[in-house]
């Protein structure tokens, strides 16, 4: 390539490209909110995946399949194996988070994700569309390079073969930028851009009363909400256009050749500040976790050289005032090398806690695996030795846990009956100058399996595969099926009408990029309803059990109420969007109710007890006027009644003539 060319693509990728602080703050956030996801999924687990709760795997298979992608959660209806998937999907996901085989991570989360979204197709939201679709893009993005594990183990086996630190050319290349980050940038804006123009109702378009009719969903409204709806309805108005615009215009500041830090921050600042705010003003749930966290991509180049340079003025007048920096000069950590996860312990706190000053060397005998020894002769070993290199550390949020730690060590020892300082005396012969730091991986693969070493192989062609041009490519391919799906969905005269070919949709449902982004489009939905479950008991008591969470506590409520109940009776969001599912009539909908009301009689006649006899799912509906945007919420309501949506007989009593289902 012409040298010219060359810088101008150089640049090109050094201002669009996302900065590796913040594509490794986004891992962490990313592997923290998939972690935190999998809490939420859980505590409704029996009740969304297993085939004792509200679907079935045979109604999945019949009428929401997903022919291009295999489900391993399909494989089983038990409730303790679907925990189990779970609790890997949690642990893989804290392995992302940390950047541990960051790419294997990447790829496991993002499958385990996919598999959970075909498993109950009903509980799926906007936020896990995006989850699922910047997973997989993420297979592409080296996103293990900077403040990871992998990078700390890189290092040490770079200095164990060298026998050097890694040169700037080296760390050079380990920072520079890449297509693939660019494809993580274009499916955020992708998002904003496509849900503006899928909102082309006068309420977002003219009146400006869209904030307004979302504010009015009591299920969604939160604190700031209520604060919104007590101030002029200019404010509102203004809030509802500012989105709308904003979701226009943000996209194109980060991608403007001129100013192009200002702008770029004004963007990260402007996304930001927009999801805080549907945060607090609206019950969302994970969909305001992942939109935040993807915030993160965009965060600007200068607003890290900024935080930098405050760290290191931090650090310099922290050193420059200590007393002791002398005998942290003279500080000596050995380490004992035996086949174990020791090396990847010693190479992330080589990395991310000892100060340069302290000089690693191996030794070949002692009691401890690792120990540190100080200028006066004093040593520590094994977590003691921790303990005192968090005091040396050159983060100032590491040497915080220096006490706690610490507290909880001196607990420790107390509850083993231990002294709670390891002092061990030094038996070492240390390696060469030059060898210093190194040895911190194994030289083979000898204690390993066959089996092991199969996979050892398998896993770095998967790499190879993944690196370099490969991996540029297919990020590249993967924006074009992006932009193409988004553009199928418009009928919109502002775009032009597209259709993705079908064998290249067949690829797209199979990696689960599929995404349509129409929240609250058209328009806000002015009509609400909830259900009303009233019930009848054994002994013809009629109960309710819906209100105060009746459906989860499993203690039916005595007074029937007819009034909206509150958030806290729907469970959880993905409750909220079931519901919202199984309120619309069609064909199939009779069937979710039908595995609905075999769920509700299970709940109360658990253990072959016959305590709910039959009950009737009431659909209670309100209007939202929106003529005058001046009343109160409570005052704006207009009744339109009361619909029966299903009755469901839990079990046939003697002489009794109705159908049993």
């Amino acid at each position: 390539m012409n040298p010219r060319w060359r810088q101008a693509w150089v640049r090109v990728l050094q201002t669009f490209s996302p900065d590796w602080r913040s594509l490794a703050l986004f891992r962490i956030c990313l592997g923290l909110a998939t972690a935190y996801d999998v809490w939420g999924r859980l505590q409704y687990c029996e009740a969304h995946y297993s085939d004792q709760g509200v679907l079935p795997r045979t109604t999945v298979r019949m009428f929401f399949p997903i022919r291009h992608f295999y489900s391993v959660h399909m494989e089983s209806g038990e409730t303790w194996i679907q925990e189990i998937l779970f609790a890997v999907q949690a642990f893989v996901a804290l392995l992302l988070a940390v950047g541990y085989h960051t790419t294997l991570a990447t790829i496991v989360t993002w499958y385990l994700v996919y598999s959970t979204h075909v498993r109950n197709p009903l509980v799926i939201h906007g936020g896990d569309q995006l989850h699922r679709c910047i997973l997989f893009l993420c297979i592409f993005v080296p996103l293990g390079r900077q403040y990871s594990v992998d990078r700390a183990i890189h290092e040490a086996s770079y200095e164990r073969r060298r026998g050097y630190s890694l040169s700037k050319r080296a760390q050079k290349r380990l920072n520079a930028r890449t297509v693939a980050g660019i494809v993580l940038v274009v499916q955020m804006f992708v998002m904003y851009l496509s849900a503006h123009f899928h909102k082309t109702g006068a309420e977002w378009t003219s009146r400006g009363s869209a904030g307004w009719i979302a504010l009015q969903l009591d299920y969604y409204r939160k604190w700031f909400g209520d604060v919104l709806l007590m101030m002029p309805t200019v404010v509102i108005q203004m809030y509802t256009f500012g989105t709308l615009y904003w979701q226009q215009w943000g996209p194109i500041l980060w991608f403007s050749p001129v100013q192009t830090d200002a702008l770029q921050t004004l963007c990260f600042a402007g996304f930001f500040s927009m999801h805080a705010a549907f945060g607090m003003a609206l019950r969302l749930g994970f969909f305001t976790m992942i939109t935040l966290t993807c915030t993160a991509i965009i965060a600007p180049t200068c607003m890290w050289n900024a935080i930098d340079a405050v760290l290191v003025r931090h650090m310099t007048r922290s050193y420059a005032s200590s007393k002791r920096e002398e005998e942290r000069a003279a500080s000596v950590m050995y380490y004992r090398f035996d086949g174990s996860i020791v090396h990847v312990l010693l190479a992330c706190v080589r990395t991310a806690i000892i100060p340069h000053a302290v000089e690693c060397v191996d030794m070949d005998k002692s009691d401890a695996r690792w120990l540190v020894v100080r200028a006066n002769g004093a040593t520590r070993g094994n977590a003691p030795a921790l303990l005192l290199l968090l005091t040396q550390s050159k983060v100032p949020m590491v040497r915080w846990l220096h006490a706690p730690l610490t507290s909880a060590w001196t607990w420790i020892c107390w509850f083993r009956g231990s002294p709670r300082q390891e002092a061990l005396p030094v038996a070492a012969h240390a390696a060469p100058k030059h060898a210093s730091r190194a040895a911190l991986l194994p030289a083979t693969h000898s204690r390993f399996s066959t089996a092991a070493r199969r996979a050892s192989m398998w896993l770095k062609r998967v790499r190879r595969a993944l690196s370099g041009f490969g991996r540029e490519s297919m990020a590249v391919v993967c924006m074009v099926l992006v932009l193409s799906w988004n553009a199928g969905n418009f009928s919109n005269p502002v775009l032009v009408q597209f259709s993705t070919p079908r064998p290249i949709q067949k690829f797209v449902v199979g990696a689960g990029l599929q995404q349509h982004w129409n929240m609250f489009a058209p328009r806000p939905p002015s009509i609400s309803w909830w259900p009303i479950i009233v019930g009848e008991l054994e002994n013809g008591t009629q109960v309710e059990l819906f209100h105060n969470r009746a459906l989860f506590t499993r203690v039916p409520n005595r007074d029937i109420d007819w009034t909206r109940p509150r958030h806290e009776s729907f469970g959880n969001h993905r409750w909220f969007k079931y519901f919202e599912y199984y309120g619309k009539t069609d064909a199939i909908k009779n069937n979710v109710r039908l595995d609905f009301g075999k769920y509700v009689c299970r709940v109360y006649n658990a253990e072959g007890q016959r305590v709910l006899y039959m009950f009737r799912v009431h659909s209670m509906s309100e209007r939202v006027d929106v003529s005058d945007l001046s009343i109160l919420p409570s005052s704006n309501r207009i009744s339109i009644g009361d619909a029966i949506l299903w009755d469901h007989v839990c079990y046939v009593k003697p002489g009794d003539n109705r159908f049993f289902f």
